[in-house]
């Protein structure tokens, strides 16, 4: 049949089975679980991996297979069971996860560190505290928990530290947008200067304050002499997009006017997402009107609030994203 076929196919490369693995969770989750639970418990490890990865998606928690999954010999299966205790809110499994923390594998190490931070412990919170400083991979990935774990005056400390590095712009302009400490506003529109921090800066100044720059006429047409993404030139081995390719050019003069007028509104010191402190009300809040970057930062500062709760999937389509927010218990 063809679901046979299908799966078969998964085995020629990993975008064959990212294909598969989609198909499992954008359509109808009522019509994938039988084909979802049958991949879970098979025997096979590919199988397995395309089971868990197709839950993980929609959130679904496998039990005891995952725990089962977290010691198996497989290492590519054992890295998606590690992300997925962290996505999953599997707090039972941190005392699991602290083992990992100190696997000879730096991937496995990371994601148990992840998965642990995400869900409070505070040793896995430090151990991504330490690689950021030494400017790890996935740095990114660490400031998502970091800056939302640490206290306050904590985070603080750790953006002033990037921000103080010529090479770490980027970083401390993430980290930035992460704390959402409006005392910084006055820093991110300074960046708007330097185009290669510009776009970056202005996301973290909507995420902060909520201002879409597009509807409040805050934005600019790109500079002339910026290309975005690959060029045409055939000897260009640079072909990656543009990180900030679908974000707004800010217009420096009118966000500063912007912000003069509004800053009275908020409080420093105090974490703001879209305009508003944060707790659980707001970041709902951020979660059903934001935009995609938003949403995704919404879910995440949910899922630090209640670390027993999976992380919402802002990359659901979108008639299972509003039945997973109409239930009582999807957040």
């Amino acid at each position: 049949d063809l679901y046979a076929q299908a799966l078969a196919l998964t085995e020629a490369s990993d975008d064959h089975a990212q294909a598969f693995v989609s198909a499992l969770s954008w359509l109808p989750p009522a019509s994938t679980t039988a084909p979802r639970e049958h991949l879970i418990r098979a025997s096979g490890t590919h199988q397995r991996h395309l089971g868990l990865r197709a839950a993980l998606a929609l959130r679904e928690d496998v039990g005891p297979l995952l725990p089962k999954a977290l010691d198996d010999d497989d290492g590519s299966l054992r890295r998606i069971a590690l992300r997925a205790a962290g996505l999953l809110g599997r707090t039972d499994l941190l005392r699991t996860l602290e083992g990992h923390r100190e696997s000879a594998t730096s991937d496995e190490a990371f994601l148990a560190a992840w998965s642990g931070g995400r869900m409070g412990d505070h040793d896995a919170v430090l151990a991504l505290l330490d690689g950021i400083r030494t400017h790890a991979p996935r740095t990114g990935d660490a400031l998502d928990v970091v800056v939302r774990r640490l206290e306050v005056p904590d985070a603080q400390d750790l953006v002033r530290h990037l921000m103080g590095q010529d090479d770490r712009q980027r970083d401390a302009i993430m980290a930035t947008g992460i704390l959402g400490d409006p005392a910084a506003i006055p820093w991110l529109i300074d960046r708007f200067e330097d185009l290669s921090t510009a776009r970056l800066a202005g996301d973290a100044f909507s995420l902060i304050t909520g201002a879409d720059l597009v509807d409040l006429n805050l934005d600019r047409d790109p500079p002339e002499d910026v290309e975005s993404g690959p060029t045409d030139d055939p000897d260009d081995d640079d072909v990656d997009m543009d990180a900030d390719d679908t974000l707004p050019w800010p217009d420096r003069d009118r966000i500063a006017a912007w912000w003069s007028a509004e800053q009275g509104t908020f409080t420093k010191g105090v974490r703001h997402l879209l305009g508003s402190p944060i707790d659980a009300v707001s970041a709902r809040d951020a979660l059903l009107r934001g935009t995609q970057r938003q949403r995704s930062a919404a879910a995440l500062e949910l899922a630090i609030l209640l670390p027993n709760r999976p992380v919402f999937n802002t990359a659901l389509p979108a008639r299972t994203q509003r039945a997973q927010l109409a239930s009582r218990t999807a957040l």
